[in-house]
């Protein structure tokens, strides 16, 4: 039975991974971030504008997508954070027919998050009043569907 754990736990996982991003196999996730990628190294050259050289990174500018009927909410996890803390970004101001989207996120303050990698989610809801900013959120929650995490890497 040991030796067969860690196939159930791969299994489990790759199952609980394609509920949370709303992925039927073949199809367009629910929600999901097209940018930044994951592995990305923030700030990005020519692309992270709200970051001025020689001062830290704190914010940057996320394009997601939803399917039509889901209000998008970002948030972010950072890594290292002891125990699960995602926290809710800036509301989404809107959202265009196809379901694109750009919203804020920050990744930590002038003082913390250098050196430091977060995951950018995007949570769908079809309530736009679901999530507030600020919120700090120990998991998903359960009504709502999350978007595969993108890791980036906060250089400055």
């Amino acid at each position: 039975m040991i030796a067969r754990w860690p196939v159930y736990a791969f299994a489990l996982l790759t199952v609980t991974a394609a509920a949370l991003a709303g992925e039927p196999a073949g199809k367009t996730p629910v929600a999901q971030v097209q940018s930044p990628k994951d592995g990305d190294r923030i700030p990005r050259k020519d692309q992270d504008l709200t970051c001025p050289e020689g001062h830290p990174c704190t914010k940057i500018y996320v394009d997601g997508r939803v399917e039509p009927g889901y209000w998008p909410f970002l948030a972010v996890a950072p890594v290292s954070a002891p125990g699960p803390r995602i926290w809710v970004q800036p509301p989404i101001t809107g959202v265009k027919q196809d379901g694109r989207f750009t919203g804020m996120v920050y990744l930590g303050t002038e003082r913390e998050g250098v050196g430091e990698k977060f995951n950018i989610f995007v949570l769908a809801h079809k309530d736009k009043g679901r999530l507030r900013e600020g919120e700090i959120l120990t998991a998903i929650p359960g009504d709502c569907v999350a978007s595969e995490p993108v890791t980036v890497l906060r250089t400055r």
